[in-house]
């Protein structure tokens, strides 16, 4: 597998973004159920308010247990075929390595309906802001395509793996956006039609307002006039670095890199030609 250039393409904060439910997501101190994890003991998982004082009925209990999250620890279990990761089992580019990893992890059918693809992007602005959103990985490929350092992540927890990426954001063309905008369900194109992510909007009415309008343009013109908006583009992350990590057990964790090593003052990537490219080392977990 030759990859003169390769790079990985996925979707921008433009793109599709993982929808999430209206959930309040922040630390949660009171809580009504508590679903218990088989590595705890109940003692250890549940605390009560020590706050509160004086006596209450099933239903005021409910309302004091908290979350005791110091006792929060996952058990890894051998959940792939290869128990432990080691080096002479790696493929020699970061790549191919990432190709076994990621075909594995989509063929497994209980994992169906779960957005395998999602990775969590993370970059520092101009004025030093940090930025961490989810978004889906569209494609990894060879071709050679803003210059802005981004780091990626894929984690998987069925398999207690994970993979860290790091390298070089770039704009793709703009023709390839609109190849893919075509290919998308015409209800994924007028919601991205309509919003200008991330701009503040009165109410949930200015959005259905829009919607409406754009699905009574869908029924008298087709979904030709649909279009693709200017500023809704795909990019790319040409990496120079990778972790390969994958948990076990009592904390002593798999971690195997590659860097992408310089040669002549620049980076290359042809990993079928040029396995010293790519320089292999373990990391203390």
């Amino acid at each position: 597998m030759s990859y003169p250039n390769a790079k990985i393409l996925f979707t921008p904060y433009i793109f599709n973004k993982i929808q999430m439910n209206n959930q309040y997501m922040g630390t949660v101190t009171k809580i009504n159920k508590i679903v218990k994890q088989r590595s705890l003991n109940e003692e250890d998982y549940l605390q009560m308010d020590r706050r509160f004082k004086g006596s209450f009925d099933n239903s005021d209990s409910k309302q004091k247990i908290i979350l005791n999250t110091k006792s929060l620890r996952k058990c890894y279990e051998k959940k792939v075929d290869e128990p432990f990761l080691l080096e002479s089992n790696m493929k020699k580019c970061p790549f191919d390595q990432f190709d076994v990893w990621f075909r594995n992890i989509c063929e497994i059918e209980d994992l169906t309906h779960n957005e395998v693809n999602a990775f969590a992007l993370s970059t520092v602005s101009s004025d030093c802001k940090p930025s961490c959103r989810m978004l889906l990985l569209k494609g990894y490929n060879a071709d050679e395509a803003l210059n802005k350092n981004a780091s990626m992540l894929f984690y998987w927890p069925k398999v207690d793996r994970q993979i860290r990426i790091e390298g070089i954001v770039n704009i793709l063309d703009s023709k390839i956006a609109d190849e893919y905008w075509i290919q998308r369900p015409i209800g994924s194109r007028i919601g991205s039609k309509l919003s200008e992510q991330s701009s503040t909007i009165p109410n949930r009415k200015y959005l259905e307002e829009k919607q409406y309008k754009l699905e009574l343009l869908l029924k008298r013109e087709g979904e030709g006039a649909i279009t693709r908006p200017t500023d809704w583009l795909g990019y790319s992350l040409k990496p120079n670095y990778f972790e390969f990590w994958q948990g076990q057990g009592n904390r002593v964790h798999d971690r195997i890199v590659y860097e992408l090593m310089k040669i002549n003052n620049e980076n290359t990537q042809n990993c079928a030609k040029e396995f010293n490219k790519w320089k292999m080392s373990r990391l203390a977990p």
